[in-house]
């Protein structure tokens, strides 16, 4: 039995990236920083990188381009029948992301919840 625990931990040892950490440093970036995430929420394993990628557009471009993001993920929830490559719940969830992080832009459309199910 102590010889397992042993034999664990040693390949636990070796299967660690060993030049991660240096490599990490070169670039200016800690495995701590709040950008890394590890994987399944266990210490010392590999940190995954994280970016928010930001649309590079003019506000006025970039504005309509939301509008039609969220205009067709709404399209697509609420009749899913004429979109078959996307599923309902796909685009609710979009939608819904859409919605929670321009909602000024919802209001000014009259976008709201309701437009994310099909009506009755």
């Amino acid at each position: 039995m102590e010889q397992d625990s042993w034999l664990s931990g040693l390949a636990v040892e070796f299967a660690r990236p060993t030049e991660l950490p240096s490599f990490l440093e070169k670039l200016g970036l800690s495995h701590t920083a709040p950008g890394f995430v590890s994987f399944d929420g266990v210490e010392n394993s590999l940190p995954v990188l994280r970016r928010k990628i930001e649309m590079r557009a003019r506000p006025e471009v970039r504005e309509i381009l939301i509008a039609r993001k969220l205009r067709r993920w709404s399209l697509i929830a609420q009749y899913p029948s004429f979109y078959p490559q996307y599923s309902a719940s796909k685009a609710r969830r979009n939608y819904l992301k859409l919605l929670a992080r321009y909602p000024e832009l919802a209001r000014r459309m009259n976008l709201g919840l309701r437009d994310a199910y099909p009506s009755i």
